[in-house]
């Protein structure tokens, strides 16, 4: 479940479910769109949810598992909707999510600070060239006399889970254009000839690549929740090997920083003093912070991803999360 507003201010509570069709088979799709007209109140969004499964007769009893985003009025710890629903469900386990991607793009939130310096300022001057419509057309007129790689600069917004990635490689990309430009129209950014700023513009470029990679391994349909968590964890590892092969300069998973390096000679020696690696380590945390909780639910996956592996251990590990014993013999 998710909740937007659209651009008439209403708003819009999507709800997806994964269910077995009438011969077994997993289906996933979109189960509905309600609107929110008035609060979007835990209470609200239940009654919303309530209202629709009894007019199509769900039976709420068969829910099993509920993803959410992690707003207060989904996961409010009194009066969020998923607080509520599992005191209507009373004597009925439900496991409750925060979405997994949602929290992977929480992760890859910037908290170094001269990095997330680095990044305003990079949007800061996208937005010079592509905010003002007369910049936008002479920058665009002359990529086409250049002959240049693109003919345009990305816009950064948050909402789109692979903006930064994007915006800052093809901002790489047209980096002599744009210095060109910003000169013509009498505006200076000195940090474009800064060689410490450039270094970290180049490593954040390599650093939100494999973000990406990460998040469009996740998205798409049948996604199965320990396949998704494998991809977690196997990014969490490169995070180590990242951080790893960076003290040691490094460059095999950074072609950018690897470029940049290559044309300032005293580039690498200043590697050490940005401490680069910090920003790894704070990702690695954030991870290891966000999603304890599917790590608790390990032995779920466990059982059911490969149930001919599973002891006596797992099954009683299973019982402790809430899941029910079924009446037949565990085999």
């Amino acid at each position: 479940m998710d909740e937007s507003t659209d651009i008439g201010d209403v708003a819009q509570l999507l709800v997806w479910v994964r269910y077995l069709d009438q011969s077994l088979h997993p289906k996933e799709e979109l189960l509905c769109l309600l609107p929110l007209q008035g609060h979007t109140r835990g209470e609200d969004i239940l009654d919303s949810i309530c209202i629709y499964f009894e007019t199509h007769h769900i039976p709420l009893d068969s829910l099993v598992s509920i993803t959410t985003d992690g707003a207060p009025a989904m996961v409010g710890h009194d009066r969020g909707f998923v607080s509520l629903l599992k005191k209507k469900l009373t004597g009925q386990p439900v496991i409750d999510c925060h979405c997994i991607i949602h929290q992977e793009v929480l992760c890859a939130k910037l908290k170094h600070m001269e990095l997330n310096n680095v990044l305003k300022i990079a949007v800061r001057i996208v937005n010079f060239i592509r905010a003002k419509a007369l910049n936008h057309r002479l920058f665009n007129a002359m990529l086409q006399d250049s002959e240049a790689e693109y003919t345009d600069l990305l816009m950064h917004t948050e909402v789109r889970w692979l903006s930064k990635g994007e915006v800052l490689d093809r901002f790489i990309a047209l980096l002599p254009e744009i210095e060109h430009f910003v000169n013509s129209r009498g505006q200076t950014f000195p940090e474009v000839k800064d060689v410490k700023w450039l270094l970290m513009l180049h490593f954040l470029s390599d650093l939100f690549a494999h973000v990406n990679a990460l998040n469009l391994m996740l998205q798409g349909k049948q996604q199965l929740v320990w396949s998704m968590m494998n991809g977690i964890y196997s990014f969490e590892s490169k995070l180590v090997l990242f951080k790893e092969q960076l003290d040691v300069a490094d460059f095999t998973h950074f072609p950018n920083l690897l470029a940049v390096t290559q044309r300032f000679p005293n580039a690498q020696e200043m590697l050490p003093m940005l401490n680069l690696g910090a920003c790894l380590e704070d990702i690695s945390g954030e991870i290891k912070r966000r999603f304890s909780q599917f790590r608790n639910l390990s032995p779920l996956f466990r059982l059911v991803e490969t149930p001919w592996m599973v002891s006596a251990r797992y099954i009683d590990a299973v019982e402790l999360i809430g899941v029910k014993r079924p009446k037949h013999k565990w085999s």
